[in-house]
């Protein structure tokens, strides 16, 4: 079998969930005996319609469009050639996510007149940012009702701030403004319109990770019918690696400094915590050293700050923590949550999608409301302070399932054999 996998992130970039996800299909596949190709979008103009190969991995690469999130779900914005130039005849698509890919790619996906499988595991289909967090509009976390004078408001609060337009064009801004809101009032009403043409007329089967993420796609589509099927993202099942022991309680976090990674909340409540239980806990924060050290956390001498870790390396470093905090705003999915899961490391985590088919509060993880450090602040007291609490937590995350790798691919693999069985 020939696949070609389509997504923005090389394989070779293990920080982030999407191109973890694309290296652990691309080497399954390879397992079986397929032929894989990455597909995936650059700037570097040299490299437009190249190809090269490493370790029996095709990468091509194709134009990326610079301004996405404005002109990405087009119907004519075509800067792409006719012929793709493949490194061979594929026998389907699998789709993982479309950033920075003109949206023309699809329509040059449809003319191979072979399967087209789309994995919806981001949301760049409603959310010019790709990452919905706060109203730009006045500052609040965003609702995603997907309200088309809400989201326009955002969109060009947000532009005009990147902009920095207010100085340059004084009094004309309010004029220029209201313009541009309506124009990305049409702009949405278009994408939306797209997007269901997408859905209905490219795609031949799409793949969830969650219950709940599918129940909000397709309350914000016309999907006539679609088949689909829910597979959660799996995790390499290394075995745990023994615990450090220590006198006091090891937190982490790895999601840098991002606010929509929750850092705004672990800087809050940690500098609280820190100072009250300086004898009782410790804090690992991965992501930015730069940017962590003008922090005021950054002055305690329990807390110890690193750069991006290496994905490989993980196991390793949650050998050292008892806590994983994940106070994320948004996330689709959160690949490090199953990671926690996989080294017994108790998880204190924000309600985002995919959470409660995985963890019970209070049970084997705790689930804080969003914005709320004062929630964070009192979960961690109770572990400090609550050692039969702490106990229970560590037991029940020890008895918690997660998928593998291996057992989501199978499940995959199951949906391409369909296929091609089926057109031969």
């Amino acid at each position: 079998m020939n696949i070609v996998y389509i997504t923005q992130a090389k394989s070779t970039d293990l920080n982030h969930g999407t191109p973890i996800l694309a290296n652990q299909y691309l080497n399954l596949a390879l397992k079986k005996n397929y032929n894989v190709c990455l597909l995936t979008p650059t700037y570097d103009e040299q490299l437009f319609y190249k190809t090269h190969k490493k370790n029996e991995i095709f990468y091509h690469y194709l134009p990326a469009i610079h301004n996405w999130s404005l002109n990405g779900f087009e119907f004519e914005n075509d800067n792409l050639k006719n012929d793709l130039d493949l490194p061979f005849k594929p026998d389907l698509f699998h789709i993982i996510d479309l950033v920075n890919f003109d949206s023309q790619l699809l329509y040059k996906l449809k003319k191979y007149k072979i399967p087209i499988i789309r994995h919806i595991c981001s949301f760049e289909d409603f959310c010019y940012f790709v990452t919905p967090v706060l109203n730009n509009s006045d500052n609040s976390l965003c609702r995603m009702k997907l309200d088309k004078e809400v989201c326009s408001e955002c969109i060009t609060k947000n532009l005009f701030k990147r902009l920095k337009l207010i100085k340059k064009i004084g009094f004309l801004l309010s004029n220029k403004k209201k313009k541009t809101k309506n124009n990305f009032e049409n702009n949405l009403k278009n994408r939306n319109q797209i997007i269901n043409f997408h859905l209905n007329e490219i795609y031949d089967y799409l793949i969830f990770a969650s219950n709940d993420y599918a129940d909000y796609y397709f309350s914000h589509t016309r999907n006539k019918k679609k088949k689909f099927s829910i597979i959660p993202h799996g995790i390499k099942k290394d075995l745990a690696i023994k615990k450090l022991k220590n006198e006091k309680i090891n937190f982490i976090y790895t999601g840098g400094v991002i606010f929509n990674k929750g850092w705004d909340i672990i800087e809050k409540s940690f500098y609280y915590l820190l100072k009250k239980y300086s004898n009782k806990i410790n804090l690992r924060v991965y992501g930015d050293k730069k940017k962590t050290l003008k922090s005021k956390i950054a002055n305690f001498k329990n807390v110890e700050l690193f750069d991006k870790y290496d994905h490989r390396d993980l196991n390793k470093i949650l050998s050292w923590a008892d806590i994983g905090i994940i106070p994320s705003y948004f996330d689709t999915y959160n690949l490090f949550l199953r990671e926690l899961i996989n080294q017994n490391v108790i998880p204190i985590t924000s309600n985002f999608f995919s959470v409660s088919e995985i963890i019970q509060n209070n049970h084997n993880g705790i689930i804080l409301n969003k914005n709320n450090k004062e929630n964070l602040i009192k979960s961690v007291e109770e572990i400090i302070n609550n050692f039969n609490f702490k106990n229970k937590l560590n037991e029940n995350i020890k008895n918690t399932k997660i998928i593998s790798d291996d057992e989501e691919f199978k499940k995959v693999n199951e949906i391409y054999e369909k296929f091609f069985n089926k057109s031969n």
